[in-house]
């Protein structure tokens, strides 16, 4: 071999070592409805599935976990059988980043939800179909959407609640005069009731129509039997319940009923809603997201771009729904903690990892939820709204047993969450628990039936590791809309090194209980928060509020509390930053 050859091929493999250090070309991969997984996944010959991406996705980090892979999803609809399940096999190393995106800024909507065909339209009005796998037991929806709307669930009264309930223990319940029926099916029947900060939800017992009572077989207050209960036990006819889901409540356009027992689903459609032009889907799965590293083994570096996570479900236990707060409710089975409802996009051990600019709608438990070992992953200019239970949860219910459990560093931000616990009342926009150094800023929350952002799970001042948090930038409003002792920024225990600045606190109006509503609520323990450039105004019961600690527990900047818009000390030019800045681009194919 001559030196020329020699030379060049000392050239070559020092581009190849280049090469590797730079990190190879990106390796891409397609999926279409119009697609095959037997296809090679090329942009030419997309797959059908994200399933069969994800294989893709898995055998090349086989050959090279140092290598970008992006999953580009074209517009569609794409019904899960099961739910999306990814570990570490699915995430590279180093710097790499596995990408899941919408192509083009398509609408990718992933659903949890069946579509339904088969109306029969009557000539009084209502509309039926029968659902199948019902009467066998294998499915009981609790949601319907129709063209993309959520409609009610037949209830009584149609608008607003009712009051009167008296108890002298916690299972027997007299019910106000001509409340109960003689109903189809009573055991299908919900009560629901908004008591202060604790709604719940169950189904009814044993009927005397005569007396005027329901006999249950589990309490139906979380405080009943609790000493600090006293109180509010006495104030028990104040508070607003409804009944839900007997087929002799249908009586208002948009209201539906699934009969169990046969199956039959009827319908009372909304003025100009026609038979052959409406789409129907009711939710199968409880979950569609499930990414799950382990202490040993995170998940790094996965992303999803621009995807919308569509109709999910949770059953109702069978001891019914009593919370204590932000969704955690209790079972005769709580024991190191208390379940929480299913969340559609739910993350455990996962480090870097991103959703951003997706949209989580129409879902019957929590959204989103980051729990043990969650580690400076960002959720970023997403929209999340029609939400069962919690928007964000974020955090450890009770203190982590080890550093790598602890719920850190992670961002919140640029996203607009409403209309959130729709069915568990007693839940709230963003929920942090047990956690240290999260950042909630530049949201929008609204709409939500009690604690806009949530901060904190000890009520004393206990050091347990929380912290170092930043609430910053938030337009809050229209909160606390359901239940009470709630605020716009809600914090408890000890949380030293935390702030909340800059944000925009408006229009809190209490509409029922005896406790207070607040722009910013300091619970129990509540210490360590700088507090500081705040504009509150609009709240019916204070713009702050302490209960068991003090004014000097936290670090005081200058707020505008209770200046309205158009006064001349309104800092018009702050409240305008407050709120999502707009989201990025993403490149595309």
């Amino acid at each position: 071999m001559n030196m020329k050859h020699r030379n060049m091929i000392f050239s070559l493999a020092a581009l190849a070592v280049l090469s590797l250090q730079a990190g190879a070309a990106p390796a891409e991969f397609f999926v279409a409805p119009h697609g095959a997984d037997a296809g090679p996944g090329s942009k030419a010959g997309p797959f059908a599935t994200l399933a069969r991406a994800q294989q893709a996705v898995r055998a090349e980090l086989v050959r090279d976990r140092g290598r970008d892979v992006t999953v580009w999803i074209d517009a569609g609809n794409y019904e899960l059988e099961k739910p999306l399940a990814f570990g570490p096999e699915d995430a590279p190393t180093g710097a790499a980043r596995v990408t899941y995106s919408a192509s083009g800024g398509k609408l990718v909507v992933i659903s949890g939800g069946q579509r339904l065909s088969g109306w029969t339209a009557s000539a009084d009005g209502p509309w039926t179909m029968d659902v199948p796998g019902v009467k066998e037991g294998k499915w009981y929806p609790r949601q319907l959407f129709i063209s993309g709307a959520r409609r009610t669930r037949a209830r009584t009264p149609n608008v607003g609640e009712l009051r009167g309930l008296k108890s002298d223990d916690a299972l027997r319940v007299q019910f106000p005069p001509e409340t109960l029926r003689a109903w189809t099916h009573p055991g299908d029947v919900e009560l629901v009731t908004l008591v202060e900060w604790t709604p719940s939800r169950v189904r009814l017992g044993v009927l005397d129509l005569e007396k005027g009572t329901v006999t249950f077989e589990t309490k139906i207050f979380q405080f009943f039997d609790k000493e600090w209960g006293q109180g509010i036990r006495k104030n028990m006819r104040n508070f607003p319940f409804y009944l839900e889901n007997a087929p002799e409540m249908l009586d208002a356009p948009g209201e539906w009923y699934l009969d169990r027992p046969t199956g039959r689903l009827t319908y009372l459609p909304m003025p100009g809603e026609r038979v052959e032009q409406v789409e129907t889907v009711m939710p199968r799965l409880e979950q569609l997201l499930v990414v799950r590293g382990t202490g040993e083994r995170q998940v790094r570096n996965l992303h999803f771009h621009g995807i919308t996570f569509a109709h999910t479900d949770w059953a109702l236990p069978k001891h019914g729904f009593l919370p204590d707060q932000a969704g955690f409710f209790d079972t005769e089975n709580a024991k190191k903690e208390m379940p929480v409802p299913a969340a559609t996009v739910d993350f455990q051990y996962s480090t870097n990892c991103a959703l951003e600019d997706c949209v989580v709608r129409d879902v019957g438990g929590h959204a989103i939820r980051y729990r043990e070992g969650c580690v400076s992953n960002t959720v970023a200019g997403c929209r999340i709204e029609g939400v069962g239970g919690n928007g964000v949860s974020m955090g450890l219910f009770d203190r982590a047993a080890a550093e790598r459990d602890v719920v850190r560093g992670n961002i919140i931000r640029d996203c607009t969450i409403r209309r959130c616990g729709l069915d568990y009342a007693g839940c709230v926009g963003v929920w942090v628990g047990i956690a240290r150094g999260i950042t909630v800023a530049q949201n929008e929350v609204s709409e939500i039936p009690h604690n806009g952002i949530s901060v904190g799970w000890r009520w004393d001042r206990v050091p347990v590791g929380c912290g170092g948090h930043v609430v910053e930038g938030n337009d809050i409003h229209h909160v606390v809309e359901r239940l009470t002792d709630a605020g716009g920024i809600y914090v408890l225990g000890d949380q030293p090194g935390s702030v909340i600045r800059r944000n925009h606190i408006h229009d809190i109006t209490r509409r029922t209980g005896i406790a207070a509503a607040n722009g910013i609520f300091f619970d129990n323990g509540s210490r360590g928060w700088r507090v500081e450039d705040n504009v509150i105004y609009g709240v019916s019961d204070g713009a702050i509020r302490h209960n068991d600690n003090r004014h000097e527990d936290q670090s005081w900047g200058t707020n505008t509390l209770d200046v309205r818009p158009g006064d001349a000390a309104f800092p018009e030019a702050l409240t305008r930053q407050a709120g999502p800045r707009g989201k990025g681009t993403p490149k595309t194919p």
